[in-house]
């Protein structure tokens, strides 16, 4: 039951202000790097991003702006030597990250996993 008016606090209903960050986010973000040290950074994202791209393509999803500058066309605007040139940066992105351009597409056309799904992640019952 709320406080009879005259009895509530000057700021109540205001709520946060514009701007503030949550605390509980950012002590989750910690945790979840913490983690991430202890089962070895950086070596072992480039692990999971080999052997389950669909999952580590997901989390990049997640993780990278949602407005990218220098944005390319859509692929139905582009002329050949474009999307050439396009698909080339993006397997020359994924060479240098170590993960080989060929498992992503592969995955695209759903042939990884035993369980009929392309990352190998769905989880069924037995």
């Amino acid at each position: 039951m709320p406080a009879p008016k005259g009895f509530r606090p000057p700021n109540a209903g205001r709520g946060r202000e514009l701007g503030s960050k949550n605390k509980l986010s950012g002590q989750v973000k910690d945790m979840i790097l913490a983690a991430l040290d202890q089962v070895g950074g950086v070596d072992y994202l480039v692990k999971r991003a080999q052997d389950q791209p669909v999952a580590f393509m997901a989390l990049l999803g997640r993780v990278l702006p949602l407005t990218v500058q220098n944005q390319p066309k859509p692929p139905e605007e582009m002329t050949d030597d474009e999307l050439a040139a396009y698909i080339r940066a993006i397997k020359g992105y994924f060479t240098r990250a170590g993960v080989d351009p060929e498992l992503i597409a592969d995955a695209g056309r759903g042939e990884l996993g035993t369980s009929g799904d392309p990352g190998g992640t769905r989880h069924t019952r037995h």
